[in-house]
């Protein structure tokens, strides 16, 4: 049986070889190329600074795939690399700079910052409610809560406590909804109104 606790070794140049197959396994691997040649030591071609790669398109923040594809043409530039050569589109900055400035490319952006603007405005005012208050307010529990609400719609600092767990919020128009649709709400719902807890030091009855 092996010890799984005794002390391995392995070759410098077998750990070489190994990093360098990942590596030609993840050739277009941006991030990665760039911690390999880190690691080794290797000097790697980029293009020119003339020209934005895909990656660096959608690093500006407004880009997408779909954007680029629609409005841009690209070059190709190749490399070499460990003995292949790599091939990856580039963009002219100064076509990427034309498109950005012109009406059609403004008038998608800001079209999609004011839909975006108008749902984070819509989350901030849809009345929500804590799975403390479902519990305490309105017949739930912790078993109906997983089971029909599921993950929490939002999670949001603590007002009273910066460092303790971010509160967990659920959109009170869903919950609504399944409190009216849901018979497995309504049943539970209403085995616990037909089992009140009694109250303590409450006399019997039978003994009066």
């Amino acid at each position: 049986m092996e010890d799984l606790n005794a002390v391995r070794l392995f070759r410098y140049k077998d750990i070489e070889n190994a990093e360098k197959e990942l590596m030609l396994a993840n050739f277009h691997d941006v991030s990665m190329r760039k911690r390999f040649c880190e690691i080794w030591n290797i000097e790697m071609e980029v293009h020119p600074d003339t020209h934005f790669s895909h990656e660096e398109l959608l690093q500006r923040g407004h880009w997408t795939p779909e954007r680029v594809e629609r409005f841009l043409s690209f070059e190709s530039f190749s490399m070499t690399f460990l003995g292949g050569r790599l091939t990856y589109p580039i963009y002219l900055k100064s076509d990427v700079r034309k498109v950005e400035r012109s009406d059609d490319y403004k008038i998608l952006w800001q079209t999609e910052k004011q839909q975006k603007a108008a749902k984070r405005k819509a989350v901030r005012e849809k009345e929500k409610i804590t799975p403390t208050r479902l519990i305490s307010e309105r017949g739930w529990t912790k078993g109906l809560i997983n089971e029909l609400l599921g993950e929490p719609d939002l999670f949001v600092d603590n007002p009273h406590y910066k460092s303790a767990a971010p509160m967990r919020l659920y959109f009170l128009d869903r919950v609504k909804h399944i409190e009216q649709t849901s018979d497995v709400f309504k049943a539970r719902r209403k085995d616990r109104q037909k089992s009140p807890i009694k109250k303590r030091n409450q006399p019997n009855s039978s003994n009066i």
